[in-house]
């Protein structure tokens, strides 16, 4: 397992999760749902796993569970069968990996300063 480099603040969660619901109690209605998604992810039978770290939470989870890191594992076989003189094997690799693209790189999370250089350097390995 590998935590992913962002801890998202928790006011952020609350923030983006419930605005300025009136109805939302912020830092309760966090605790609950984060402790039904950990529980969602057991019943799943999902190796990742829901962490507290100051100031708020992160993922971890196997690297091949995450699409841009097969992306980049798929782009470095690729790279590696050029390297070795197979450039029909490597091309057929590479289109591999394109096709796992489904738009911009990390575009759920435009606008979010923690996630802006990670989206640059995965696009530009694109």
């Amino acid at each position: 397992l590998v935590a992913l480099p962002y801890v998202v603040p928790a006011e952020l969660l609350i923030a983006d999760a419930w605005g300025d619901d009136p109805n939302s109690s912020g830092s309760r209605d966090l605790w609950v749902n984060l402790s039904r998604l950990r529980k969602t992810l057991a019943n799943a039978g999902s190796a990742s796993q829901l962490l507290r770290q100051s100031p708020g939470y992160c993922l971890e989870v196997t690297p091949l569970a995450i699409d841009a890191r097969v992306f980049e594992a798929t782009l470095n076989d690729g790279i590696a069968l050029l390297n070795v003189g197979d450039p029909s094997r490597a091309a057929s690799t590479l289109r591999n990996a394109l096709a796992l693209w489904r738009g911009p790189a990390r575009a759920e999370l435009r606008g979010y300063e923690f996630a802006a250089s990670e989206a640059v350097r995965t696009e530009e390995l694109r």
